[in-house]
């Protein structure tokens, strides 16, 4: 049985382009009062830090921020 694309090509590339504005920078790597509150839930500084860089990759699917950025 043939294997079906739920994407279009365009769709899958509009969904996985990375962020090219600021304002859309800023949208998906900006955090939230209720975000950092689910943030300062964690224990010690490096899992508040782990876990607050798994939810910027949870925004944008497969993308994190440059290291020169």
């Amino acid at each position: 049985m043939p294997r079906r694309n739920l994407l279009t090509p365009a769709e899958r590339s509009d969904l996985l382009a990375f962020p090219t504005t600021d304002n859309e920078l800023i949208q998906h790597y900006t955090f939230t009062e209720a975000d950092l509150a689910v943030i300062r839930q964690r224990r010690g500084s490096h899992n508040r830090l782990g876990f607050a860089v798994q939810l910027c990759y949870l925004r944008y699917p497969g993308f994190a921020l440059p290291t020169n950025a």
